[in-house]
């Protein structure tokens, strides 16, 4: 498994504060589940909670190669959605919404 690290940022008045997630620490514990959040302009956004950090991250429903006919359920264990994960921490869209 690639090593993706995502270095989360967020400004308070205290200055900035660091968090680093890897994909093996979302992925990881294999019985860890997704849930569907929302749905905006052909993306569904799904929420991972890792320790006490919340994430979000979007599926592309419109991108027919990667998704053809499947199914979208409300909930998925995190391992099953790896590839969105990746994908997502890979273009900046895995965002943390919530400690």
């Amino acid at each position: 498994m690639k090593n993706i690290l995502v270095k989360l940022v967020v400004h308070s008045d205290m200055g900035e504060i660091i968090n680093m997630i890897t994909l093996k620490e979302v992925v990881g514990d294999r019985q860890r589940l997704t849930k569907f959040s929302h749905y905006i302009d052909g993306n569904m956004y799904y929420v991972v909670t890792v320790g006490e950090s919340t994430y979000q991250f979007p599926i592309n429903i419109f991108d027919k190669k990667d998704i053809g006919t499947t199914t979208i359920l409300a909930e998925y264990r995190a391992i099953t959605l790896m590839r969105y994960i990746r994908k997502a921490m890979e273009t900046g869209d895995f965002i943390q919404i919530g400690k």
